[in-house]
């Protein structure tokens, strides 16, 4: 084989080998920009867990779920675990974040999955919290019969000296067996 004919089959390869990996390079980049819709969120924005269907929504007033009066944040996390609990899911819907229950689309849909799961003979757990001025985040997680443990992040704002439930996020693995400490039931 000659020196020319070894030349333009190793140019070959290399040029082989870079068209492999700039499609390598493109496919990594549509599966982060793929996957980062899924991610939990805070701040602003309103996102949800469980298997239904991700709503996103601007944090307003208006619309958001208000901590009812004489309630503090923690306490409406404590509201909502023991509705379900207990099977009253129309309660338990009704104090969940805006995007949360756009999520599920209805209270009925909520409360069948909520029966689905078998959550009435469960127990929940809060954890951590961070608190400003006008910021409470609290980890809380749903322990199943079957000792699954599906963990949140409630986030809430507050406007004035009114207490708005503006978001909840699914934790993701180790964080949802590390993060809820105290037990409630």
């Amino acid at each position: 084989m000659s020196e020319k004919t070894k030349s333009g089959s190793q140019r070959g390869i290399i040029v082989l080998l870079s068209v492999i990996a700039v499609l390598l390079a493109a496919l990594v980049i549509a599966m982060i920009v793929m996957f980062s819709g899924t991610l939990g969120s805070s701040g602003s924005t309103t996102s949800t867990g469980t298997t239904s269907s991700a709503q996103t929504v601007a944090f307003d007033p208006a619309t958001a779920t208000k901590v009812p009066a004489g309630m503090a944040p923690k306490q409406l996390v404590e509201a909502y675990y023991n509705a379900v609990i207990n099977g009253k899911y129309e309660d338990a819907y009704k104090l969940l974040p805006l995007g949360s229950q756009l999520g599920y689309g209805s209270a009925s849909a909520f409360a069948a999955q909520m029966k689905d799961y078998g959550v009435t003979t469960s127990s929940f757990k809060l954890g951590g919290f961070e608190e400003t001025a006008d910021t409470y985040a609290i980890a809380a997680a749903q322990v199943m019969p079957d000792s699954l443990t599906i963990a949140y992040t409630w986030y809430f704002k507050k406007v004035g000296d009114q207490w708005y439930a503006e978001s909840r996020a699914m934790m993701s693995g180790t964080d949802s067996s590390t993060a809820a400490t105290s037990t409630a039931k």
